[in-house]
């Protein structure tokens, strides 16, 4: 089954660019490149910059009483979480768990714990996203005029974001209560656990003890109103930054669209990319945003510059940065 969804990933990927590539001018290119205005460039870097400053200060709001705050090392953290979100497939969660991990580790805390307050802040991230994805979809269903395929395209996306949206707060706020005990039979199967724990109940009790809690933390910091509302404040700052960057790239190659217009190009082509199959959706969120940037009105050329080069930034920040951050990581947990 992965084999299948790798294979399908590389299509849609292979597909996609070769459908926004087909009529761009390289030249073209080649010119707003060689006519880029470094101050601005400057700016969108920072401003991604931004996004990794803003989860940090979130931990700062969210483990306040509970773990002492170290800038560096919370940086660190989120830089190396950003790699693996990365290179993992679908909504790019696989860093959560390491985060977790890496900061537990270095206090001495209970990881479920940790990890209840590290789910919390992409619970921040994914609330605010999902009134963006809201808003975006409503407004270029009713006011762009796109092919009516697209239309259909967008409404189940759409209808998507509402079912999951439902699914996760079931789960949360009603699944959560009742008993798990059936879930946690039918996984004990597995040959590793059953090496792990001798009997099934051992098991059981293992993972209704972390269970409760990650859900305790988890709740616990949902359910404090200060500490939520500064999440979701905390939340659109690290929006804010995404989109300020393709407002900056737009000035550096001397074009202009308006804010509201990156909002929802933005936002579209990372839920999007979210739902593919990619790893990180590389290749299909840059895709789908230089497309959109065109029915927008940009010129191909700077929709293609704006669309890869915000996520190249990125890329500069969770895999280059992001890969050195997990090596120092690994060293300086090896010494505790």
């Amino acid at each position: 089954m992965g084999k299948i969804k790798n294979v399908l990933g590389i299509l849609i990927l292979f597909f996609l660019l070769l459908f926004v590539l087909k009529d761009i001018n390289f030249y073209e290119v080649y010119l707003l490149i060689s006519q880029a205005k470094i101050g601005w460039f400057l700016l969108a870097i920072l401003a991604t910059g931004l996004t990794f400053v803003s989860t940090v200060f979130n931990w700062k709001n969210i483990f306040a009483g509970f773990l002492k705050f170290d800038f560096f090392y919370f940086m660190k953290v989120t830089l190396a979480g950003a790699f693996f979100n990365t290179v993992t497939p679908a909504a790019g969660v696989g860093g959560e768990p390491f985060r977790a991990h890496y900061l537990a580790s270095k206090y001495g805390k209970s990881k479920s714990e940790v990890f209840g307050g590290v789910i919390a802040d992409s619970f921040f991230r994914m609330l605010v996203l999902f009134l963006f994805v809201l808003f975006s979809i409503c407004f270029v269903f009713f006011y762009v005029p796109i092919p009516s395929s697209l239309k259909w395209i967008l409404f189940g996306v759409l209808c998507f974001v509402f079912l999951s949206s439902f699914i996760v707060f079931y789960i949360i706020f009603q699944k959560s209560r009742s008993n798990w005990k059936t879930f946690f039979r039918k996984v004990y199967w597995l040959k590793f656990l059953k090496r792990r724990f001798e009997t099934e109940e051992i098991f059981i009790d293992y993972l209704r003890v972390k269970f409760h809690s990650f859900y305790g933390s988890f709740e616990k910091i949902l359910k404090n109103k200060k500490t939520f509302f500064i999440g979701v404040l905390f939340g659109i700052l690290f929006w804010a930054g995404n989109f300020f960057t393709a407002y900056f790239l737009f000035f550096a190659f001397g074009g202009h669209l308006n804010f509201l217009s990156i909002i929802i190009v933005f936002t579209l082509g990372q839920i999007i990319g979210n739902l593919s199959p990619v790893p990180g959706g590389m290749g299909i969120v840059e895709s789908i945003m230089t497309l959109l940037y065109t029915v927008m009105g940009v010129p191909p050329p700077l929709a293609l510059l704006v669309g890869f080069l915000q996520r190249i930034i990125y890329y500069f920040y969770s895999l280059f940065l992001g890969g050195i951050s997990l090596v120092n990581l690994k060293i300086l947990v090896a010494k505790l």
